[in-house]
């Protein structure tokens, strides 16, 4: 039969201070506000609405619809694994998961704006995770680093 002391002991050993946190970011250099707010600003398509380049159904703001979509999964998954990994390992998968829903829902002419992301967790100011897309920080025209 499991101490329960001893179990308490470990448990909080594996959750530490408390101040987990997980971040994810978009970083499509100056497309990102024209296309979560909904309107190119520039380009071929300038003044037309993103509405008519977004996955079909989900609108402009991929960025937040994809943290709504994937939350509710992703507080269950830490809950369930919690006592056998702590909860660093369950924020690692939260921040990969919103990605691989932005990925899904980004609105899309070419696949830059969908690769331009950071996925960044950290435990009391310590970077635990640190993933970064292939376009991130980068201008949409490819000729170097964004505003």
């Amino acid at each position: 039969m499991p101490d329960f002391f001893k179990e308490t002991l470990e448990l909080k050993r594996k959750v530490g201070k408390g101040h987990l946190t997980g971040t994810f970011a978009v970083d499509g250099g100056a497309r990102s506000v024209p296309l979560e707010l909904g309107f190119w600003r520039s380009g071929p398509n300038d003044g037309a609405r993103m509405e008519n380049w977004t996955t079909e159904g989900t609108g402009p703001h991929a960025a937040q619809k994809s943290l709504q979509d994937t939350h509710e999964i992703s507080l269950e998954d830490i809950a369930k694994t919690l006592l056998a990994e702590g909860p660093q390992e369950g924020m690692k998968r939260h921040v990969e998961r919103v990605d691989a829903k932005f990925k899904e829902l980004a609105p899309r002419v070419t696949g830059q704006y969908a690769d331009s992301t950071a996925r960044v967790v950290e435990d009391d100011g310590v970077p635990i995770h640190e993933e970064y897309g292939a376009y991130w920080e980068q201008d949409p025209s490819g000729s170097g680093a964004s505003e």
